[in-house]
């Protein structure tokens, strides 16, 4: 059986890492912190459309399941991309949140 840690343990390049994060990332923009999420994983984040929610609006564990729930509406987000957003909203607001690696 594999090993329970909380995401919060880890370095920031260790999770970077771990998750093998392709789809989603958080960016300090004028002392604002954002989660970008980009619509192709397999282009560069200049070359690819963006999706951004001030992490602000994020918030708490409620905000994270709001903001995944409207997320995944849209045609184009898959399992992936929610899991590395609801790991990396979770990191950022440092919520507990159990990871079965």
């Amino acid at each position: 059986m594999e090993e329970i840690k909380f995401l919060k343990d880890f370095k920031e390049l260790d999770l970077k890492e771990m998750l093998r994060l392709k789809h989603v990332r958080c960016v300090d923009f004028e002392g604002n912190k954002w989660i970008e999420i980009k619509e192709d994983a397999d282009k560069d984040w200049d070359k690819v459309s963006i999706y951004d929610i001030q992490l602000d609006r994020i918030a708490d564990y409620e905000g994270i399941l709001r903001w995944s729930h409207h997320l995944s509406q849209k045609m184009w987000v898959t399992r992936e991309l929610l899991r590395e957003f609801i790991e990396v909203c979770a990191t950022q607001l440092d919520l507990s949140l159990f990871v079965n690696r």
